[in-house]
């Protein structure tokens, strides 16, 4: 056994956006146990791979940053185990980097607490693009509904940064949102955009991309 884990970067791409997370959990143990690298097992009555994942992303949603940690009972150079893993990998969940991580640097959905999303939304005549972003930046309260009950969040505790940074085609807009996660909780992009839109925008998703997982100093933003 090592005192290191195996940290492993993967994208979630095409039909793969519609797995849950829990079907995304089998599909990379079944990458790695295929790929023949010593994953380590845990003891008790009903043992499994010693793994953990970034934070999960909603079912729709894609990315080209996600990360799986695994424990190893022995080293593999991490260039090597790449290699292992693209040759077995599903094309729509490819395998990208490999390194080690210390056991002692926290767990995944601790550390990073930094997201860059994408947002491609249906925008006709290109006004609901920069209107969402002029609402964002005055980081208002929004209402979110938690258990049938609204309930306030503050932007300026979970958005970083918005951006409409070009037209897509056709007819649409990309956003670009920076948000904070923080130990008491998370939102998710399409959360703060349907509650921003309210009430008088009709707002069409078109798709949701997670373009960097990041870690940030909370402390640089309170």
């Amino acid at each position: 056994m090592t005192d290191f884990r195996l940290r492993i970067g993967f994208a979630k791409t095409g039909p793969a956006i519609w797995l849950s997370h829990l079907e995304l959990v089998r599909a990379m143990e079944r990458c790695v146990r295929r790929s023949g690298l010593p994953y380590d097992i845990s003891q008790g009555f009903s043992p499994h791979m010693k793994q953990s994942f970034s934070a999960a992303l909603p079912v729709g949603t894609g990315s080209n940053c996600e990360f799986m940690d695994v424990e190893l009972l022995s080293s593999v150079e991490p260039e090597q185990a790449c290699l292992n893993l693209q040759a077995v990998q599903h094309p729509y969940l490819p395998v990208l980097t490999t390194q080690y991580i210390h056991k002692d640097q926290p767990s995944l959905q601790i550390y990073f607490n930094h997201g860059i999303y994408l947002v491609e939304l249906d925008d006709r005549d290109n006004s609901i693009g920069p209107e969402l972003v002029r609402r964002l930046n005055a980081r208002p309260v929004i209402e979110v509904r938690k258990k049938a009950k609204p309930k306030p969040y503050d932007l300026n505790d979970y958005l970083i940064d918005v951006a409409c940074i070009q037209e897509s085609e056709p007819a649409g807009a990309w956003l670009r949102l920076e948000l904070l996660s923080l130990p008491t909780g998370s939102l998710r992009p399409e959360v703060i955009l349907n509650a921003i839109a309210e009430p008088d925008i009709e707002l069409q998703i078109r798709a949701i991309t997670r373009i960097a997982l990041e870690h940030q100093e909370l402390q640089a933003f309170q």
